[in-house]
């Protein structure tokens, strides 16, 4: 009887610290690891430049953010990617509607969806990325806060 006593005391306890662990931030849970933001110009356009998607990734400095005078299918964005345990993952792009042109933000902003109608790869390097990010073509909802336009694209 005092051994099962003991077995579940022990068990318990190592739930109890396990649990506070997780809350204290000692185990991290998240399963994504998560580059830092990268400022980046994208310029718009399937896999030759015209219709909807993403023709171009290119990394920018972020004093550059200010020069949208003149930028027809490109807009400025802050980006950044993750993977999962499972190698999927998304690329998460951050933008603004003063970050492109009117022209631009009414033709592939102002819905509810940004569309990609090829996969489009960012080679290895362009932006930081140790290796190459294919992002999936689909419809992907545009999510607004404030200001603030952000799209989350599917990497596999």
């Amino acid at each position: 009887m005092k051994n099962k006593k003991f077995s579940y005391i022990s068990t318990l306890l190592a739930v109890t610290l396990f649990i506070l662990s997780i809350s204290i931030g000692f185990i991290n849970t998240d399963e994504k690891s998560e580059a830092k933001k990268v400022s980046v110009k994208i310029k718009i356009g399937n896999s030759s430049c015209t219709g909807n998607g993403i023709c171009q990734v290119t990394k920018v400095p972020k004093d550059q953010f200010s020069e949208v005078s003149g930028l027809t299918q490109e807009f400025y964005a802050m980006s950044s990617w993750s993977w999962g345990e499972s190698q999927e993952g998304w690329f998460k792009i951050e933008t603004r509607s003063n970050l492109m042109s009117a022209e631009t933000y009414t033709q592939y902003f102002s819905g509810t969806n940004f569309v990609l109608e090829d996969d489009f790869t960012i080679p290895k390097n362009t932006i930081g990325n140790k290796k190459d990010i294919t992002i999936l073509s689909g419809s992907y909802p545009i999510q607004r806060e404030g200001e603030q336009i952000l799209i989350g694209l599917l990497i596999p």
